[in-house]
Order: structure tokens, then sequence, then C-alpha cells
């Protein structure tokens, strides 16, 4: 995977796990082009054998609970408001993307249903924060009316923070006033976290500790049968498998993310819009555009979408709270050619 690819691929990833707490406004969602990499100054690297790093906390929140962890997450914690709304906090590290903060903030905003901000605006929607005893940076941002469906009004804070080669997020997420309530404590609760050396080992997270996933740890694939003439390739980035295809230039990847992934609607105009540039969908376009097929754990969701010289089918299986993607992309001829096998052998993967 050259440098651009993945770029786009952890900005799309980091979007989707950021925005799955708030609705999305079709109309206002765009394609990004996504600057040129920067020459970057050297970073502090992180401390020798280091290894694995988990989150620890002393104490949370007044009104958080922790939540079970998901792929991508080192922490998950959950807020009920007395009338019973809402909210979600999430610590999330991404390889480094410190100075994509535009980039970011613009794919928040715009699956917020507000207006992008150029450059010379960034300092106006950001403050200073303290991140597990390191400068940080916090992003707020609240919809202008409430998303279909919603009666109050969405709002986002996010912060973000560099150690060593990874971009920390934190993000509290939910209705308006619940989030405002609770904006303080947020503040408070990232500037008093620790970054901790090493791992748990087999023991699982307490009630005062996330673990930051790791590829061994969450590269628990699937049974499957791979078709003749797949070759196994070096999974990417928060890619659990990847294979060649025979005979020319196509790849096929297996990821898996927590909940819905951010929803059909987001992922598909991720794919169309970053990687293939076509055209946006609305809602009113999906049923046009999913094929439902049965898989070997409940129904499953296929698309197949096509530019002038690549073509992409994903099948989306949704399983015990995660969501599955298995894609194929590449020459339109070499896809054609293998997609068959690869529905079959998404379908049919044992979990």
């Amino acid at each position: 995977m050259n440098g651009l690819q993945m770029n786009i691929f952890r900005l799309a990833t980091l979007s989707a796990v950021l925005l799955m707490a708030v609705g999305c406004k079709e109309q206002g969602i765009r394609s990004y082009q996504i600057p040129k990499e920067k020459p970057r100054a050297a970073r502090q690297q992180p401390d020798p054998g280091a290894g694995p790093v988990h989150l620890h906390w002393e104490q949370l929140p007044e009104g958080w609970s922790e939540q079970p962890l998901s792929p991508m997450r080192a922490a998950s914690f959950r807020i009920v408001g007395e009338n019973g709304q809402e909210a979600d906090v999430a610590a999330i590290p991404i390889p480094d993307l410190s100075g994509r903060e535009l980039t970011l903030v613009n794919m928040w905003r715009e699956g917020m249903g507000l207006m992008t901000i150029e450059e010379d605006r960034i300092d106006e929607v950001r403050t200073t924060v303290t991140v597990a005893g390191v400068p940080g940076q916090l992003f707020d941002m609240t919809t202008t009316e409430p998303p279909e469906g919603i009666t109050e009004n969405q709002r986002t804070v996010v912060a973000m923070a560099n150690r060593g080669d990874t971009t920390w997020f934190f993000k509290l997420a939910g209705p308006d006033a619940l989030v405002a309530e609770h904006k303080e404590r947020f503040i408070r609760f990232i500037g008093t976290v620790e970054f901790h050396a090493g791992s748990h080992g087999e023991e699982p997270a307490t009630m005062s500790s996330g673990t930051l996933p790791t590829a061994g740890s969450e590269r628990q694939i699937p049974q499957w049968t791979v078709p003749p003439g797949w070759t196994p390739a070096e999974p990417g980035m928060m890619v659990l498998a990847s294979f060649d295809l025979p005979d020319g230039d196509g790849k096929v990847t297996v990821s898996r993310l927590g909940g819905d992934g951010g929803g059909l609607l987001m992922n598909i105009n991720r794919w169309r819009g970053q990687q293939l540039g076509l055209p946006l969908a609305t809602a009113e376009d999906l049923p046009s555009m999913i094929t439902t097929a049965k898989s070997a754990v409940g129904e499953a969701s296929l698309v197949d979408f096509q530019n002038a010289t690549q073509r992409m089918v994903t099948v989306i299986v949704p399983h015990a709270g995660s969501t599955w993607y298995y894609k194929a992309m590449g020459d339109p001829e070499v896809i054609g050619r293998e997609k068959e096998a690869f529905v079959k052998f998404a379908l049919t993967a044992q979990y």
C-alpha cells in the first residue's frame, strides 16, 4: 500500500469510528482530495521496547460506565442522562495523523451537516487541552438542526494528542445537552489518564485500564476456504487478512469494525467518493445499490462499484456486535473474473 492509499485509509477509518454516534445528513457529505503529505520534523520516538500500551485511570467521572472494548477502541464508556438519553466516550489510537487536523475537522463537520472551514479558520474551532499530561487539541462541533428521526441537536467533542508515532483521539458524542453537562468532566478525565507501557498479557481489561488493540489480538480470523490462485499478502493497518488475486492487478482484504462500522451510507460514500471518485449516494439510492445475500451467520449486503480503471466489490457481514468487510478491488477484468469465487469466500466464512 503506497503512502497516499495508507493516508486515505487512516482518515476514512478514523472518520467512520468518530462519526458512529453522530447522525449524518446525506446532503452534507462530499468527497475530499487528501493533500499531499508534507515533510514532518523528526518526532521523538516511543521508549525502546515499550511494546503495547494501555490506558490507566484511577476513577471514572460520575455517571460514566465502562463498556466492552471493540476493534480500534482502547477504552469505551457510556453516559446515561436523567431522561434516558445516552452519550458515548471512546479512546482511539491511530498511527500518526499529526498535521491532518483541517482534513479531519472538515470530515467530522461534513458528517454532521456543518459547513467546512478553510485553513486560516482552524484556530477559531480549536482550543488547547492536556491529554495524559501532554499538550493536545480540542474540537467541539454541534449540529445546527437535529438529524432526521432525532429531536435534539447532536454534539461531538474530540481531543487529539500524539504519543510517539501514534495519534490518540478521545471522543465524547451524543445529545447536545448531555454532552454539555459532561464536557468538563471529559476534559478533566483525559487530562489525568496515563499511558502505561506493556500489556496485560492474557488478563482481561479491568475497570481501571483499557488495552490498546494489537495486531495479534485483533487478527482473529474466521475459518474460510481460500479460492485457488489467491496468494496470501501482508495485511495492512486494521486489515485482518489480505490476498493478491492471480493474473492481474487485484486484491482482497478482510477487516472488522465494532457495531455497524459507521453505517452503510457512510461506508458506501467513503468507497465511492474517496477510493473510486464516483458521485456520492443518498439514503434513497441505497436500495438500488445493495444486493442482499445469505451468509453463514445471517443476512449480508453486497455492493459493486466501478470507475474507468478500478472495480470494487464489497460484502458486508454483521455478526456478534461487529461488522465484517470483505473487499475485492482492482482491475475490472480481474475483479469480474474472481467475483463469483470472492462472494462465495465471504458468504461461507465460519465465525
